[in-house]
C-alpha cells in the first residue's frame, strides 16, 4: 500500500488530512495512532475508496483507489466499522455471515466452509444460529470481524476493535488480530490501546493535525515522551514504571509485561551481586 501527498478537506477550508505519505508493505501489522480528529479514521477511509482524494495518490495492491470500484477493493481489503452496528445489517448470525458472500458472488458451494472458518478464527461458531440482537457489544465486534474474514482480504483495516471491551475481551481480539497477521495477513488498526498495540504491532504510524506526525518502532516512540504528550497518548502502565526505573538503568521505552520482567530480574540479578 502507497499513499503519496494524499490531502482531504470534509468543508474545503480545514485539511482534515495535509500531504501524508506513507507505505505499508506486504505482511506488516501497523498501529495508527493518534487523538481524535487527527486524521486517522479519515486516512482509512481513503484506503478503502469511502472518500476521494482532494489530491495525492492512494495505492492498494497495485490499484489506484480513486478509479478503482468499492466493490473490487472490498474482495481484497477488509474494513471494520469502530462501531459494529453500523456495519452488522442481518438478524441472525448466519445471515450475517453469507451476506458479503452473495453480495460478491462467491460460488453457494463455498459458503458454508467460509462462514466455518471465519467464525471458529473468531471464537463464535458456537453463535452460527443465533440472533444478532442476543449478542452482546464485544460478540458484535468479532462478527464483524469474520463477515469480513469470509472475503479472505489480503490486507485489514480495523478501526478501534476493542472499544467498549473490558480487558480480557481486548486481550483476546489483539491475539486473533495477531494469529491473522502470522497467517500472511496485511494489518492496519486504529487504536488507543497503545499497551495492547505496543505488545503485538511492527510499527506504529501517529497522526497529529491531518499529518503523520511520527512513523516507526514502538520502542523509539515510547522513549519520546514529549511526541507522546504533544499528541495525547498515554503511555502504557509498564512504560511508566520503566521511566520511574530508569535511574536505576532500566530503559525507559519498554512497553510489554514480558520486557520489564526482564529488565527488573537483570536489575535484582545486578543488586545482589553487589
Amino acid at each position: 500500500m502507497v499513499i503519496e501527498g494524499l490531502s482531504y478537506s470534509y468543508d474545503g477550508r480545514n485539511a482534515a488530512l495535509d500531504g501524508v505519505d506513507l507505505r505499508v508493505a506486504e505482511g506488516e501489522l501497523v498501529a495508527i495512532l493518534g487523538r481524535n480528529g487527527s486524521g486517522k479514521t479519515t486516512l482509512v477511509r481513503h484506503m478503502i475508496g469511502l472518500l476521494q482524494a482532494g489530491s495525492g495518490r492512494v495505492t492498494v495492491l497495485g490499484k489506484d483507489v480513486s478509479v478503482t470500484p468499492t466493490h473490487e477493493l472490498a474482495r481484497d481489503v477488509g474494513f471494520c466499522f469502530q462501531n459494529p452496528n453500523h456495519q452488522i445489517v442481518s438478524f441472525t448470525v448466519r445471515d450475517e455471515m453469507a451476506f458479503g458472500l452473495k453480495a460478491h458472488e462467491v460460488d453457494v458451494s463455498e459458503h458454508d466452509q467460509r462462514i466455518r472458518e471465519a467464525l471458529a478464527t473468531v471464537g463464535l461458531l458456537d453463535s452460527l444460529e443465533a440472533e444478532v440482537f442476543d449478542l452482546g457489544k464485544g460478540q458484535k465486534q468479532r462478527l464483524a470481524l469474520a463477515s469480513v474474514l469470509t472475503l479472505r482480504p489480503r490486507i485489514l483495516i480495523i478501526d478501534e476493535p476493542t472499544t467498549g471491551q473490558d480487558p480480557q475481551m481486548a486481550l483476546e481480539i489483539f491475539d486473533i488480530i495477531k494469529r491473522l497477521n502470522d497467517a500472511g495477513a496485511t494489518i492496519l488498526i486504529i487504536t488507543h490501546k497503545i499497551d495492547y498495540a505496543a505488545a503485538y504491532a511492527d510499527r506504529a504510524v501517529v497522526m497529529g493535525f491531518g499529518q503523520v506526525s511520527f512513523d516507526g518502532s514502538f520502542h523509539d516512540l515510547l522513549g519520546d515522551i514529549e511526541l507522546m504528550r504533544s499528541n495525547s497518548l498515554d503511555l502504557p502502565d509498564t512504560t511508566k514504571l520503566a521511566v520511574l526505573l530508569a535511574k536505576h538503568g532500566v530503559p525507559p521505552w519498554l512497553s510489554t509485561y514480558a520486557e520489564l520482567e526482564h529488565a527488573v530480574d537483570r536489575l535484582l540479578e545486578a543488586s545482589r551481586a553487589h
